[in-house]
């Protein structure tokens, strides 16, 4: 069960970023291929089919307090969590959101406590501070297995400094928290 919400979690990530990037425009005819692409393969072989049980992640959120929401729309319930439910049965829980001024306090809260969730931004220092305590696994088989060419292709346009951080994650232990033990 742990190995598949590593697995969710990258391809919710995978999703997340190639839904970004596929904001531009597209041909019809590389549409036409792709649609051609797929036809004949089973639904449960894509790598963004829909679990057959749910999978939970856990998320520690950074809220701007001057953010409008929709109406109707929290940060813990909204449209783009019900898609993950409804199309890949992955269930969203934010353990905690702070404010954009308290996160960095509440992270290394988190950190110090060795209670982190299993997902959340963090800065360079406590990214070093993770990796220090041994609280954080590499994804480096699910990204070369699961990651779009889109996210490869940002990783690698990222630079030299985004290509170390990578290239770490694959030698030492970016999925964190109680899912992997």
């Amino acid at each position: 069960m742990k190995k598949k919400q590593l697995i969710a979690f990258a391809s919710a990530m995978a999703l997340a970023v190639t839904s970004l990037a596929g904001c531009g425009k597209s041909d019809e005819s590389t549409q036409k291929e792709a649609v051609s692409e797929a036809k004949g393969t089973a639904k449960e072989d894509l790598p963004l089919s829909k679990y057959p049980e749910t999978v939970t992640v856990h998320l520690g959120g950074s809220l701007n307090p001057n953010a409008k929401l929709p109406a109707g729309m929290a940060y813990d319930d909204n449209t783009y969590l019900d898609l993950l439910k409804k199309d890949l049965n992955i269930k969203v829980v934010y353990d905690w959101v702070a404010s954009s001024t308290d996160f960095e306090e509440k992270m290394n809260l988190c950190i110090g406590s060795n209670n982190i969730p299993e997902l959340m931004n963090v800065n360079a220092t406590q990214y070093r501070a993770l990796l220090k305590y041994d609280m954080i696994q590499p994804l480096d088989k699910y990204f070369d297995d699961y990651a779009s060419d889109a996210l490869k292709s940002y990783v690698k346009s990222g630079g030299e400094e985004l290509l170390r951080s990578y290239e770490c994650n694959r030698r030492k232990p970016v999925w964190t928290g109680s899912a992997v033990q």
